[in-house]
């Protein structure tokens, strides 16, 4: 047999041999003088990865065969008929049939459901073989399927047969269907404790009874030294009670079906018990090492790569890999209600395409159902002045007008517009909020990036809300006035 591989041409003609295109998703082989005889087109998927949710592994395609065949057609073979599952298991579901004679082969598909509910266009190759049974391989247990046959002969599909469908009896690998992002963690409460909560997982094994939830916690976010806090529990809550006031904690949720499919790893959320009243906002400190209270969306997390103090900061990207295309995300401080003269500070290290994607602050006095632009001390460095207007393409719909942490922040720029070249370095910025003292307010860091190049990001770190003289004092010692004790837990 002689193997042509997608877009292995020589002057514009398939030839044999060759790499094979594990890249681009519209292939061809082209034979303009092709020899008589049988051609098998087969498509195969070189590395899908998924995203971590069932059959996510696996790619659809379309193919299309046209040139000039033997012409006319033969007349296509009559259905199969008597169509009967003879085994059901672990193997597989084998459908036997009568059929006329002088195929060369038949072919199985199949739907999912019931034939009274699948359409003609439901239907999906699962098997094929030169005699019956046909045996369906991939099925999942629990789920019903209905199969119709049709019969090859002369190269020709005949004529498609009834319908039958059946319960698969083979075991069942479908993953829990679990949101990752939906954990969520509480730690502000007169008791100490850390209260987790998450949409609940949902079955996709019927038959595997209810799903159990696993509660990992760590004082590292890598999780170098996980610690099982709560095993096989039903509830999509749970409430960690052995924690320390001011200590920072990580944690991560996985979700297991009867059959101990398990569902992709929860996102990592941290907390820092403190009293019910929060974190001091006359001392506020997110260092990220000792104290982290900054709620994250994705892709906003805590990173080991770089740090203004210590080893951690929050980066708006995975580690190693630039930040996200399309994407509007934020990092948000807790409710804090602010004394007067209180200022906020903190330290930023950026490389974002310049001009055209970016991180705002905004504050919030309205338990964040509003928001309002807080411009740094000085102004911001840049803007999203590049976006299109009309109707910006970064993921936040930011005006080319609106001001923006953009481009590199070097050692004598905080807007160098080489992102290509210029060294990202920890650069210091604050805010005056005199006037928002006696407000209760959030402030977040939003970021916003479009469909073109990334880089890698925003990091953000030293994090600290108050007054001179609050961060004068040694706080969280427990000796402080009645109104400080508010943000300690006991």
């Amino acid at each position: 047999n002689t193997v042509y591989l997608g877009n292995a041409f020589t002057a514009g003609v398939s030839t044999a041999g060759g790499i094979a295109d594990a890249k681009n998703t519209v292939e061809q082989v082209r034979l303009p003088t092709p020899q008589a005889g049988r051609y098998l087109f087969r498509v195969r998927g070189a590395s899908v990865p998924g995203n971590g949710r069932a059959l996510t592994d696996r790619q659809g395609y379309a193919l299309v065969v046209s040139g000039g065949f033997g012409l006319p057609d033969p007349a296509p073979l009559p259905a199969p008929t008597a169509l009967a599952v003879t085994a059901n298991d672990a193997n597989g579901v084998h459908v036997a049939f009568t059929a006329a004679s002088g195929a060369q082969g038949f072919q199985l598909y199949r739907a999912n459901g019931s034939c009274a509910v699948a359409a003609a266009g439901d239907f999906r190759l699962a098997g094929q073989a030169a005699a019956a049974p046909l045996i369906d391989t991939r099925t999942q247990g629990g789920l019903r399927y209905a199969y119709k046959l049709r019969a090859i002969g002369g190269d020709v599909e005949g004529e498609l047969s009834s319908c039958i469908d059946v319960v698969s009896a083979a075991d069942c690998s479908l993953l829990p269907e679990f949101d990752a992002e939906s954990l969520v963690a509480d730690a502000a409460r007169e008791t100490c404790g850390v209260s987790l909560s998450w949409q609940a997982a949902q079955l996709t094994c019927l038959s595997s009874g209810g799903i159990t939830y696993k509660v990992e916690r760590d004082t590292d976010p890598y999780f170098s030294q996980p610690q099982t806090i709560a095993a096989a529990i039903s509830s999509a809550s749970y409430e960690d009670t052995s924690v320390t006031d001011g200590t920072r904690y990580s944690y991560r949720v996985t979700a297991m079906d009867g059959f101990g499919n398990t569902a992709p790893l929860s996102r990592v959320v941290t907390a820092t018990p403190s009293g019910a009243g929060g974190p001091d906002p006359a001392a506020f400190l997110d260092d990220v090492d000792t104290h982290s209270y900054l709620q994250a969306e994705t892709p906003w997390q805590i990173t080991n790569t770089t740090a203004n103090d210590g080893a951690l900061s929050y980066h708006a990207g995975a580690d190693g890999s630039n930040y996200p295309d399309n994407t509007c995300a934020s990092i948000t401080t807790p409710p804090l209600t602010l004394p007067a003269a209180a200022k906020l500070s903190f330290a930023a290290r950026y490389n974002l395409e310049f001009e055209w994607d970016g991180v705002v602050q905004e504050i919030s006095t309205d338990d964040g159902a509003t928001w309002s632009e807080l411009v740094p001390d000085g102004g911001y460095p840049s803007s999203f002045a590049q976006t299109t207007p009309g109707t910006p393409n970064n993921a936040c719909r930011f005006l080319p007008t609106r001001k923006a942490f953009s481009g590199v922040s070097t050692a004598s720029s905080n807007a160098d517009p080489a992102n290509a070249t210029a060294v990202a370095v920890f650069k210091p910025f604050s805010v005056d909020l005199a006037s928002h003292a006696g407000q209760t307010v959030k402030i977040r860091w939003r970021f916003s990036s479009d469909g073109a190049e990334g880089f890698a990001g925003f990091h953000l770190d030293s994090v600290k809300i108050g007054t001179d003289a609050g961060f004068d004092t040694v706080f969280r010692n427990g000796f402080e006035t009645s109104g400080a004790n508010a943000h300690i837990c006991h």
